[in-house]
């Protein structure tokens, strides 16, 4: 029984760094150059990881729905 609730905490927790916790991480280490240099340019590497976020959170919401 510890086992299998062991295993599946793993799991749920796995799936929470990797859909929730990293993703939030890396969309405001996006943000954070915008509101510092408020320039609204569409450059850096940051704009491209937001979109592969956003592209993840589209997969995860039409796999859930």
């Amino acid at each position: 029984m510890d086992n299998e609730i062991l295993i599946v905490g793993i799991f749920v927790g796995g799936g929470l760094l990797g859909y929730v916790i990293v993703p939030g991480l890396l969309v405001m280490w996006d943000l954070v150059p915008d509101h510092i240099t408020r320039s609204g340019e569409e450059e850096g590497a940051h704009h491209l990881i937001l979109g592969i976020i956003r592209l993840n959170w589209a997969f995860l919401a039409k796999q859930l729905l």
